[in-house]
């Protein structure tokens, strides 16, 4: 007697959820929020982590390209811009600026892997209930930038969340006028640094160590040059302004 065994459907355990879909205010390409639940980032802690990705293209293959631009903006540390500065035509202090620093995130792993989960549909669409981010913490922009997302999403995401960190690189731009309720101005230089203060934001500045700490900054709690005496998930200072004469210092860092 031949018996035949039936396999149990095993039902994937969801990991993450498409916050929403849309077109980069930036240059109006196809870009995708996504927040997983889980990381294991031993500097940031276990924080909902929200990846601001194209919904075309591979990282890899967007950041060659110059495709990236709908999701970092105009990040000097972009290797399409990188690719741009190291040209004759680039001046001596773009040069030196992109041999001190570079874009940290290692695009082939995690943006990868997450962009992979989304094209095949690992990601069911967030239906709007806050109730995933109440007693957790955010990062806004594991990678892209946050400031691409309209604004009642971060709004309301940030006002559930136990707490929340994020940055951007278009606080220039008056389109992002509003994140500076919730995010902290990118600054690499320190002309960056006055001019995020006298705009009204508070910054996180990623300056070579030679460089002098700028004055109402403190040193990253999370970093190693602070003896990396917290985490992001219990630090939240990157949060951006969030009262009225907001008198909390800024963020300053060594490049890594």
């Amino acid at each position: 007697m031949t018996t035949t065994k039936r396999r149990r459907a095993t039902k994937r355990p969801i990991t993450g959820y498409k916050l929403w879909e849309g077109k980069s205010w930036y240059d109006g390409s196809d870009i995708v929020a996504v927040a997983t639940l889980e990381s294991d980032n031993e500097k940031t802690g276990n924080m909902i982590q929200v990846w601001i990705l194209s919904a075309r293209h591979h990282p890899v293959v967007a950041a060659r390209r110059g495709f990236d631009a709908a999701t970092c903006g105009d990040c000097v540390f972009r290797s399409f811009i990188q690719r741009r500065a190291r040209s004759d035509r680039a001046s001596d202090a773009m040069r030196a600026l992109m041999r001190s620093k570079s874009c940290y995130v290692e695009l082939g792993k995690a943006p990868a892997s997450v962009y992979r989960a989304y094209k095949r549909g690992r990601y069911p669409q967030w239906n709007g209930n806050l109730s995933l981010f109440r007693g957790r913490s955010v990062r806004f922009g594991a990678y892209g930038d946050p400031a691409f997302l309209p604004v009642s999403l971060v709004a309301c995401i940030a006002r559930a969340a136990s707490g929340h960190t994020g940055y951007t690189h278009q606080w220039r731009d008056p389109r992002s006028s509003w994140a500076r309720k919730f995010l902290m101005a990118s600054c690499d230089a320190p002309g960056d640094v006055v001019d995020a203060v006298d705009a009204g934001w508070r910054y996180f500045y990623a300056k070579s160590k030679s460089d002098a700490m700028p004055a109402g900054s403190i040193v990253c709690p999370a970093s190693s040059e602070a003896g990396a005496r917290t985490k992001c998930i219990d630090c939240n200072l990157c949060d951006g302004v969030q009262y009225d004469n907001d008198r909390r210092k800024s963020i300053t860092i060594n490049t890594h």
